[in-house]
């Protein structure tokens, strides 16, 4: 593991949780502090959140979680720190507060749960994600397909424990090494806005002259100009405001901060919003 990549999966976010009308008179506000992983999910943290909160509100146990934040619900099936980068970013409060809520969940404007079992939902979510970036890189999802019962498991149990060895072991069966990669799986958020863009990227550059894709290319392929003078870009918490100075290709881009569904995640970031 390089030195980049062992700070990217050690790294933590600081995230104060505020049950949402508390029922506990003139107490104030009832609020746990977690540190929670950048590569990590809400979801994984929902039991203990429940837990804690349980005796202030003994129906949070039954009721699907949400989180809210600035007004909006947060989009649980999206890494937490793609969420902090999207929301948050950059702030001088280095602890982001959400708020807590366990009833009239909103299912028109995020991915509703069926049950309280939260593992098993973000389950589904991720292994089809990883479905998806294993089709862009290798033109098939075959590799992850075939990964038998026990690996499959393994590989889940990894992302949950956030065991680096066995994620690398068995991710590595269904990644192809670089001179085999046919697409790089990318998708691009504009922070305000609901937009996603995910689109095919090739290695190597379409101008011909067989240069490899960089990250300024794909951004300028898919944003006008005049955004993104006025917009950070940021992969994994590290602002690249000139992109110009700051484009290795786009594979060694991925390489490096992929996150845990294989998917290369960028914000950009209007300045304003800063």
């Amino acid at each position: 593991m390089s030195s980049i990549q062992q700070k990217l999966w050690d790294g933590y976010i600081h995230i104060r949780v505020v049950l949402d009308s508390p029922k506990n008179g003139d107490e104030g506000p009832i609020e746990l502090v977690l540190s929670v992983r950048r590569l990590s999910y809400f979801p994984l943290y929902f039991e203990e959140i429940a837990q804690f909160f349980a005796r202030y509100c003994p129906e949070i146990i039954d009721s699907p979680l949400w989180l809210e934040y600035d007004g909006a619900p947060v989009q649980w099936h999206l890494p937490v720190g793609l969420l902090y980068d999207l929301l948050y970013f950059p702030r001088t409060v280095p602890c982001w507060t959400v708020k807590l809520h366990c009833s009239e969940y909103p299912r028109q404007f995020i991915l509703p749960f069926q049950s309280v079992d939260y593992k098993a939902h973000l389950k589904l979510v991720v292994m089809n994600s990883l479905k998806q970036s294993c089709f862009v890189l290798n033109g098939s999802s075959r590799l992850i397909m075939n990964l038998n019962r026990e690996k499959s498991d393994q590989l889940w149990g990894a992302i949950v424990q956030h065991n680096w060895v066995v994620h690398k072991d068995i991710n590595q069966e269904i990644i192809p090494i670089t001179s085999k990669i046919q697409r790089i799986p990318i998708k691009m958020y504009l922070s305000g806005t609901s937009t996603m863009i995910q689109s095919p990227v090739y290695p190597e550059s379409s101008d011909g002259g067989g240069g490899a894709n960089t990250l300024q290319d794909v951004v300028e392929a898919s944003f006008p100009q005049s955004l993104i003078d006025k917009s950070s870009i940021i992969i994994q918490g590290i602002s690249l405001d000139d992109l110009s100075t700051a484009s290795p290709s786009i594979v060694e881009l991925w390489s490096l901060f992929k996150h845990l569904d294989n998917f290369l995640h960028v914000t950009i970031r209007p300045k304003e919003q800063e």
